[in-house]
């Protein structure tokens, strides 16, 4: 699911809703992302419409639907470097 970033939340990152499925996801600002289940259309809507992204959210869905939290996707196997490949990349894009 593609992600929009949600501005001026002290708690949402972003949010993303599968209408299809269901499926709401929701980044948060520490990283973390879950997806909360047999969310309706209705609900997507009143949420996107919420004055504070943060507070609907508090009031309306964290305890109201069923939530797992998403592990990250793993990186491609190309983009396994060892530690220390990876200082001496960003290194030299910082010089660049």
């Amino acid at each position: 699911m593609n992600r929009s970033p949600v501005k001026e939340s002290k708690v949402i990152a972003a949010l993303a809703y599968d209408q299809e499925n269901r499926i709401l996801e929701v980044e948060f600002l520490n990283g973390s992302v879950w997806a909360y289940e047999d969310f309706a259309l209705a609900d997507w809507n009143r949420l996107e419409e919420a004055e504070s992204k943060g507070s609907h959210f508090s009031k309306c869905i964290r305890n109201q639907f069923p939530g797992r939290k998403v592990e990250p996707k793993p990186e491609p196997e190309s983009a396994d470097y060892s530690p220390q490949l990876k200082e001496s990349l960003k290194n030299t894009t910082d010089r660049v």
